[in-house]
């Protein structure tokens, strides 16, 4: 998918280079991937990649934020079809499967975390939960327990339901 995109789109230099990593991740393991490999993908200089991030984490931060907000907008999608929106948030997650499941290989599911964590308060608002705006603990603890059923659902190869994931995070859920 990024490989197309990169082919086919004028994109700016920041955007080039989020979109080359995410096509050599498609290719290649995460560790296995440098700095000169992104730039060589991207076709920028080492200075471009410098003067835009430090490290080829911040670049993969930065894909899971831009991932983030294109869940932001598919959240209009859910309030059209009715869907529960634990069943939304993983059928969305199901089109980012070989990104997850690279995430869960290379050890780095808690840079997810970190993002599902800065974006909770529009990630889920089931009426089960009566949360409060600003209680970081509750908003951890939601967004803990989202990225582990994503890390099991990696690990175990996605063989289990998008509708099953739900179920299981809203019993869960309700049940704390």
């Amino acid at each position: 998918m990024y490989t197309e995109i990169l082919k086919t789109s004028k994109l700016d230099s920041r955007t080039k280079i989020q979109y080359s990593l995410m096509a050599l991740m498609e290719e290649y393991p995460y560790s296995d991937i440098t700095i000169s490999h992104i730039c060589q993908t991207a076709k920028v200089s080492r200075q471009t990649f410098y003067r835009l991030f430090n490290t080829k984490e911040d670049v993969l931060l930065a894909e899971l934020n831009r991932i983030m907000q294109e869940y932001k907008f598919s959240k209009i999608y859910l309030e059209q079809n009715g869907k529960s929106e634990f069943l939304h948030f993983y059928l969305f997650f199901a089109g980012y499967q070989k990104l997850l499941a690279q995430l869960y290989k290379s050890n780095y599911m808690h840079l997810l975390q970190h993002v599902l964590s800065r974006h909770c308060d529009f990630l889920i608002h089931e009426p089960i939960f009566r949360i409060p705006h600003g209680y970081d603990y509750a908003n951890e603890f939601i967004s803990a327990t989202l990225c582990s059923v994503l890390t099991v659902w990696a690990k175990m190869e996605f063989k289990t339901s998008c509708s099953t994931l739900a179920l299981y995070t809203s019993d869960f859920l309700r049940g704390v």
